[in-house]
């Protein structure tokens, strides 16, 4: 297919059934996202009000690694859910008003998000497996 900025995504042959589909996917697409910063939000919420609970019993010896989770966990999550409102927004304009620059950008937003998702879930895999080597072998040294 050759470049041309003029052409429209529809030149791709895209029926009307696929153009539903992607509408459809868009809405999903926009749910998650919605419903992604509403989980971070009653986060945020329930670590003030367990952090404000501690405090009455004098015990906030784990509030300062505990807040720094909570403002890494919240940085990655808005990232994230934003990513993914801006490539459903994107995505919608492009079919609604078949906009190329609009249906890529919105193509290329959710690419980013699906790499920075792969990529969390690889450290992840990697810290817990680190973490099940060093049970093993602290396990291992104490005869159990």
């Amino acid at each position: 297919m050759e470049n041309n900025p003029n052409s429209s995504i529809f030149e791709f042959n895209l029926d009307e059934e696929s153009r539903s589909n992607l509408s459809s996917l868009t809405q999903w697409i926009n749910l998650n996202a919605i419903t992604g910063l509403v989980s971070a939000g009653v986060s945020v919420i329930a670590f003030v009000v367990t952090l404000n609970r501690l405090s009455s019993f004098g015990s906030t010896a784990a509030a300062g690694p505990g807040i720094s989770g909570m403002v890494l966990g919240l940085a990655i999550s808005l990232l994230l859910n934003i990513l993914l409102l801006m490539s459903a927004t994107n995505l919608k304009k492009g079919l609604d008003n078949s906009s190329q620059f609009h249906f890529t950008t919105g193509l290329t937003k959710l690419a980013t998000y699906f790499k920075v998702v792969g990529i969390l879930a690889i450290v992840a895999i990697t810290f817990f497996t680190l973490a099940l080597v060093v049970v093993m072998v602290a396990a291992g040294s104490r005869g159990i």
